[in-house]
């Protein structure tokens, strides 16, 4: 069974635009792991959009928290990090511009989880 994961990012990251997010998406998937990426995935109108984000993060094998000074900010991303605590997910935490990079190289993701 494949492992999901959940990604977690402050969209006000300068790192981090729409074509970062499918080239994120192209990286895991090329190496055999579900994940889910709410900009990409999330269809749900406006009210229905932050209960169906809490579903996937809760039935996650990973949270993976792309980090920054916008996420350290935001309310939204620190409510998605302290529940991915308490439902005891693997948490793995890495700068916007080493996620970058790593996808850049084409790193395999394994060695970070």
């Amino acid at each position: 069974m494949k492992k999901k994961i959940f990604f977690s990012y402050a969209w006000r990251d300068e790192n981090i635009n729409e074509s970062f997010l499918v080239a994120l998406r192209q990286w895991i998937t090329n190496q055999g792991y579900d994940c889910y990426i709410d900009l990409l995935d999330n269809n749900y109108g406006e009210t229905a959009f932050q209960k169906q984000l809490m579903i996937m993060l809760k039935s996650s094998d990973i949270f993976f928290r792309i980090d920054s000074k916008e996420y350290l900010n935001s309310k939204w991303t620190q409510k998605e990090f302290e529940e991915a605590e308490a439902n005891k997910i693997q948490i793995v935490i890495m700068s916007s511009e080493k996620l970058r990079k790593v996808i850049e190289n084409n790193d395999s993701v394994a060695k970070y989880l």
